[in-house]
């Protein structure tokens, strides 16, 4: 099959201007398009290849491709003193190419520095957005580390959300511009700050794919257990396939199983595969045809939500717990089991009685000493025990685990929180969902205070909310969370008559300190930067 300068483009990760310029060389064409009007002159432009916009233009590109005025191409690749002069001519700032880009969001994109900076003397808006939003988004999509605190030092915001509910943290993440991460960083912003996302808001760190990133947020304090995408690159485990068991040995290897002792290490042999691949309970029974159908329990694996990553020294980890799958599916379960890492790709597990540690999830585990500390759990329905807080105790040396009974007002049944090494002697506990129980039914709240446990004497405090990831508190937290979509059909309860309704339109509402806001006929002004869901029903 004949290459062509599109799929050059679409099948490379860096600018293949060499490559194209081969093609071109042999006659390629220049204007080739696809049915959406994608052209090399526009595919290059897009990404910021402007040497080979450049090139492409030599060799016939049509000029109305792009939409660019003389000034445009000075910018793309002329120098300075050609732009100041086309500003001394005149030119129109507002002009927009075919991508919306002003020339100002031009020259943010090719990280010119002075380029910019001569335009913005000249009048270019610095709060001028385009199709990738912001100038500082349009410098972390070009992977510009210089031209973000260019923009940072012009008094752009650090911590502004964007249109999809992303702070530039965020989209640095979510692009995987380390450059960028770490200006931001350096910078101040908060690491902690979560996304305005409709279903499970999340830090920066749960945003990108990159382990460098994953690490150095890491190593600036938030817990890089909340990424799953980079553990496996992580640990050195998901680059194995489970071993050829005969059908026998499958089936008396495949189930969960509690230890003896405290602890009992594990010899399972299918288990340890499992952990190697780290593939679902499901992709494990289709390599042995288990369909599942008289399946008494589920089938052991490694693929687990609400487990925690605790980092020790020398690139050795732990991690603890966590839950496979939801409670409908066959091979839902809770486990117990600590699995310890000394170095990517080898590890020892170990499994506990289930009256020494019982089946956790949605826990957090924080390092001190010798010693890790286990606090909070969603765990099983029937097992949760309303207004107590789990802690456990686990020795990264002998690997035993012991309960720790506390004392004083603690934070209930909580899950899904946070848990800071205050000082050495106190763990805090933010944020999170607790459960409890009233009217013979589980109820479900969020956690909006902070506690403190005493390390020394196990007694847990209430005390003021730090507010470490910078959420505005000015709308109660159920405004910010909602797990229907659009289209959903609900049943809602209104003097005591039910009624089926459907969700029409979500929309996210952001405000701002100063705003004025009606809300049920009361007027209010805003005091603190916020979010809420508004529901439209039908």
């Amino acid at each position: 099959m004949k290459t062509s300068i599109l799929n050059l483009l679409f099948d490379c990760t860096e600018n293949p201007y060499n490559e194209i310029r081969q093609l071109l060389e042999k006659g390629a064409n220049p204007n080739e398009s696809t049915e959406y009007f994608e052209t090399p002159l526009r595919v290059s432009s897009q990404l910021g290849y402007f040497d080979t916009v450049k090139l492409l233009f030599e060799y016939g590109g049509d000029p109305s491709h792009l939409e660019w005025t003389t000034v445009f191409h000075k910018v793309a690749y002329g120098s300075v003193t050609e732009i100041e002069k086309c500003i001394a001519e005149g030119i129109d700032l507002k002009h927009r190419d075919t991508w919306e880009r002003t020339v100002f969001l031009l020259a943010v994109q090719t990280g010119s520095i002075a380029k910019a900076s001569a335009l913005l003397n000249a009048g270019a808006d610095l709060n001028d957005t385009g199709l990738w939003g912001s100038t500082i988004e349009y410098a972390i999509h070009a992977n510009s580390g210089p031209m973000l605190q260019w923009l940072l030092d012009q008094g752009m915001p650090s911590e502004k959300y964007n249109d999809y509910g992303y702070t530039p943290l965020m989209e640095a993440a979510t692009q995987n511009t380390l450059q960028c991460v770490k200006v931001l960083v350096s910078n101040g912003v908060n690491i902690y700050r979560k996304d305005r996302n409709q279903f499970s808001r999340s830090s920066a760190i749960s945003h990108t794919s990159n382990l460098d990133i994953a690490l150095y947020l890491s190593q600036a304090g938030d817990a890089i257990e909340k990424n799953t995408d980079v553990r496996a690159e992580l640990l050195g485990i998901g680059n194995t396939q489970i071993g050829n068991f005969s059908k026998k040995e499958y089936e008396r290897l495949k189930g969960r199983k509690f230890g003896t002792s405290n602890p009992e290490q594990c010899m399972n042999p299918l288990w340890m595969d499992a952990i190697r691949c780290n593939k679902a309970a499901y992709d494990i029974r289709n390599k042995f045809d288990d369909d599942g159908i008289e399946q008494k329990s589920p089938v052991w694996c490694y693929e687990r939500y609400g487990k925690s990553l605790t980092p020790l020294d020398n690139e050795a980890y732990i991690e603890i717990a966590g839950e496979h799958e939801d409670h409908y599916d066959p091979d839902f379960c809770i486990y117990n089991e600590v699995v310890y890492f000394p170095k990517p790709g080898t590890f020892q597990i170990f499994m506990y009685p289930k009256d020494i540690f019982p089946p956790t999830d949605f826990h957090t585990a924080t390092l001190l000493g010798e010693n890790i500390y286990i606090i909070g759990n969603l765990g099983y329905m029937g097992e949760r025990k309303y207004g107590t807080t789990p802690v456990y105790r686990l020795n990264i040396l002998s690997f035993a685990i012991e309960k720790i009974e506390t004392t004083g007002d603690n934070p209930g049944w909580i899950h899904k929180h946070s848990a800071f090494l205050e000082d050495s002697s106190h763990i805090r506990i933010c944020g999170g969902e607790v459960l409890g129980y009233e009217n013979k039914q589980e109820v479900h709240s969020y956690n909006c205070e902070d506690f403190l446990l005493d390390l020394h004497t196990m007694n847990w405090s209430r005390t003021t909310a730090n507010r470490y990831d910078g959420e505005g508190a000015f709308f109660s937290e159920k405004c910010k969370t909602l797990d229907f979509s659009e289209g959903t059909l609900i049943g809602i309860k209104k003097d005591e008559k039910w009624q089926l309704l459907k969700i029409i339109k979500i929309h996210r509402v952001d405000v701002e300190v100063g705003d004025i806001i009606c809300i049920r006929n009361q007027q209010m002004t805003v005091t603190e930067s916020d979010f809420l869901y508004i529901v439209v029903f039908a």
